[in-house]
């Protein structure tokens, strides 16, 4: 069986540092099989708008590594805003806030990481 090259990146209002690093892993001829990304809901729009929208950003670097990386919708883990959620051993779930900036955060970001790579 071959391994799956995963990348998870935490990505704020900047897409453009997540696909600079497919970009750089591709360089390094490292390229991932597939994405994950940790960002708040703001910043999935942010991100979902400068990939897929209008310029095709995604697509047009798939073209530029030659190969298709997964991706997509279901691929997103948030921090969302105004809600309360939990996490344990046996359920994940978002966390709800606007920004990742705070020590209590950064450590359920860490979980949600964690989570995400016992899923995949």
């Amino acid at each position: 069986m071959k391994k799956k090259h995963i990348l998870i990146a935490m990505v704020g209002m900047s897409p453009a540092v997540l696909t600079e690093t497919v970009y750089a892993l591709y360089k390094q001829k490292d390229t991932p099989d597939e994405v994950w990304v940790v960002t708040t809901q703001k910043g999935k729009e942010t991100v979902q708008k400068a990939l897929w929208g209008e310029q095709k950003v995604w697509e047009e670097l798939q073209k530029a590594v030659g190969k298709k990386i997964q991706f997509g919708d279901a691929r997103f883990k948030l921090f969302e805003d105004n809600a309360t959620t939990y996490l344990n051993s046996d359920v994940f779930t978002s966390v709800f806030v606007e920004h990742i900036e705070v020590k209590d955060i950064n450590a359920i970001a860490a979980i949600i990481i964690v989570r995400i790579i016992q899923i995949v």
